[in-house]
């Protein structure tokens, strides 16, 4: 049993840290095209954003912000498949069957523990975005840039803590527990019904390619469905640490100005790149966690 849970806990790590290094480019791009004003947007569009920033910074700025991503989803995703393996089988045992719904309840709650993981990574790496998306602005509008408020990935984590506590590194949990649990749930059963639909239920095991497209599909399903609600969360997390500096006080009022702003299109804004990150970087994610799996069970 100790075993089977450390074979979990290493190939959700192999699969965080793929999908992190496929994904974050699309990620800084997402978060470039969330942050731009209606009246002033710097893009485009998503392959505007990803040629000025590669313009501008070269292609180490699609990778700004990597440090905390990389070490975070190695963890949350370690977290994330050993803890939807434990639930399903708590779920399936006794001779019960493995339906669908049984796995969409073992996922919807895995997404809820794991954004008390998700939650403080995503709230670094948004405030890092935040200070170069608001320098690019200025160098934009040719104004002087404002004063880098964090050195580093790890001196803006540090400074959360320092001015909030370890409870300010909780800011947008709400939103986060409400996008994960939406994403997650439909993460593992759309893969599930992918794998299944590939091998006639189960009558043979699947390819590397269905691994891969099953994956691909979890990922395009993930975003596709929470979308708006990530929004909201990165709106909350771009938030000044400084509660009294703040816009909004809740996760309903954030999502008010977003449609006041920019009317029910603001709640897709930043969706393709987050698509298009999605489909490989899972895909590329659940072949590392298959073959991981296989690799060490077999020691």
């Amino acid at each position: 049993m100790a075993m089977s849970a450390l074979v979990e806990l290493a190939a959700g790590t192999m699969a965080g840290v793929g999908i992190c290094l496929v994904g974050h480019p699309f990620d800084t791009i997402k978060v470039l095209l969330v942050m731009q004003t209606a009246e002033n947007p710097m893009y485009s569009g998503m392959m505007d954003a990803a040629k000025k920033t590669i313009s501008s910074d070269g292609v180490a700025g699609l990778y700004r912000g990597v440090a905390s991503p990389l070490v975070g989803m190695g963890l949350f995703n370690a977290v994330q498949f050993a803890s939807f393996t434990a639930l399903r089988k708590v779920w399936t045992n006794d001779g019960r069957e493995d339906t669908i719904a049984r796995i969409a309840g073992a996922a919807v709650c895995t997404g809820a523990i794991a954004a008390l993981i998700e939650g403080p990574q995503d709230l670094i790496k948004s405030q890092m975005q935040k200070q170069i998306a608001s320098a690019k602005a200025a160098a934009t509008r040719g104004t002087p840039a404002p004063p880098a408020e964090f050195a580093s990935t790890w001196d803006c984590a540090k400074q959360v803590v320092a001015r909030r506590g370890p409870i300010g590194l909780l800011q947008g949990i709400v939103p986060t527990i409400g996008r994960n649990m939406i994403g997650v749930g439909s993460y593992f059963v759309f893969y599930e019904m992918a794998r299944r639909a590939f091998t006639n239920n189960y009558e043979r095991q699947p390819t590397s390619l269905e691994v891969l497209t099953a994956g691909g599909f979890g990922g395009f399903m993930y975003w596709m469905l929470c979308y708006p609600v990530d929004v909201v969360k990165t709106v909350m997390q771009t938030e000044p640490l400084d509660p009294a500096k703040r816009k909004f006080s809740s996760s309903l009022a954030a999502a008010r100005a977003v449609h006041a702003a920019h009317g029910w299109s603001g709640f897709t804004r930043g969706m393709a790149p987050a698509v298009a990150r999605s489909v490989p970087a899972n895909a590329v994610g659940f072949v590392l966690y298959e073959w991981s799996k296989e690799a060490l069970s077999r020691r």
